[in-house]
């Protein structure tokens, strides 16, 4: 991937983000599709059980849902989501 195309992807998540947090589930839905898995990959090398890794990434994403109103502008979602998942 290029330099181009990473800026593009960061500002397609960032602008997600932004719709997201307004309340538009597709944009939330695609938030999820987009990093699920490099979060289960992730979450199981800090805690190697599949399941408890499934249960926090779907724990993440009801909190954040439930809080997006109250979310700051993110630019770098990924490592948002990641450090998020940490905590978890």
């Amino acid at each position: 991937m290029n330099d181009l195309q990473t800026h593009h992807t960061v500002k397609d998540a960032a602008d997600l983000w932004l719709r997201f947090s307004a309340g538009d589930f597709t944009a939330y839905a695609s938030l999820y599709k987009d990093h699920v898995e490099s979060l289960l990959l992730y979450g199981l090398k800090i805690k190697p059980d599949k399941d408890a890794v499934k249960d926090a990434i779907q724990d993440l994403f009801v909190e954040l849902w439930h809080s997006k109103e109250n979310l700051k502008p993110v630019q770098l979602v990924s490592m948002y989501l990641l450090k998020a998942l940490r905590y978890k």
